[in-house]
C-alpha cells in the first residue's frame, strides 16, 4: 500500500472452498481496512468477472513479462463502514445457510406458528457477538424479537441463560442456526483472549 492508495496483488480461493463467499469476504476486509484510499486489485481474466461483481472497475490493463495481460480494477474509497462489513458478513452466511429459503421449515412448519427458544452456555466461557446475533435476526426477520440477560464481555459459567428468542417459527429456526455459529465463534475467541490476558 502507499499513502495514495492500497494494492491487492491478486486473489485466490482454494478450489475446495470456492463459491462460499470466501472472496468476496476478502474483498470486503480490504476495502475496509484500505480506509478513505482507493484499493486497487490487480487481477487476471479470470478473476475480473468476480471483481466486478464486488464493485470494482476496470481502469486500466498491463503485460506481463510472461504475457499475461492483468487488469487493475479501482474500487471507490470510503465505501464500508464496520457496520456494512458486519451486515455484509452476516448476508454472506445466510445465503451459504439458506440459500434462496429455508426448504426444510417451509415443508414441515406451519406459515403462521410461532416459536420461542433459549440460549444456553454450554461450558464455561467470555461472552461475544450479541450486536451480530440482534443484526442476523433483524436480517432474517423484524419479527423476531430478543430479549439478553447477559452482556458481551460477561464471564459466565457453564447453564448461564443468556437470553430468549421469538417470533414466527420458520424466522426463528433460520435466524438461529448462522445466530448461534456467530455467537460460539466470537466467544471462543472472547474466552481465549480472557484466558491469555489472565496468564500475564
Amino acid at each position: 500500500s502507499s499513502r495514495s492508495s492500497c494494492e491487492m496483488i491478486g486473489l485466490a480461493v482454494h478450489p475446495d472452498h470456492r463459491r462460499k463467499g470466501f472472496g468476496r469476504m476478502c474483498c470486503m476486509d480490504a476495502l475496509f481496512r484500505a480506509g478513505k484510499r482507493p484499493l486497487v486489485l490487480t487481477a487476471n481474466d479470470d478473476t475480473i468477472d468476480f471483481a466486478k461483481t464486488v464493485g470494482f472497475k476496470i481502469i486500466g490493463k498491463r503485460k506481463q513479462p510472461d504475457g499475461t495481460i492483468l487488469n487493475r480494477s479501482e474500487q471507490p474509497p470510503g465505501l464500508l463502514t464496520m457496520n456494512e462489513l458486519v451486515q455484509a458478513i452476516i448476508d454472506l452466511a445466510l445465503r451459504e445457510d439458506i440459500g434462496t429459503g429455508d426448504l426444510s421449515s417451509r415443508a414441515v412448519v406451519p406459515d403462521i406458528a410461532t416459536a420461542t427458544g433459549t440460549f444456553l452456555l454450554k461450558s464455561d466461557g467470555v461472552i461475544s457477538g450479541l450486536d451480530v446475533v440482534a443484526a442476523v435476526c433483524r436480517t432474517v426477520d423484524p419479527a423476531i424479537s430478543l430479549s439478553f440477560q447477559v452482556a458481551d464481555g460477561d464471564a459466565c459459567v457453564a447453564g448461564t441463560l443468556m437470553g430468549t428468542i421469538a417470533g414466527p417459527a420458520r424466522s426463528v429456526l433460520v435466524a438461529e442456526r448462522t445466530s448461534l455459529n456467530f455467537l460460539q465463534r466470537l466467544s471462543g475467541v472472547a474466552t481465549l483472549t480472557r484466558t491469555f490476558v489472565d496468564a500475564v
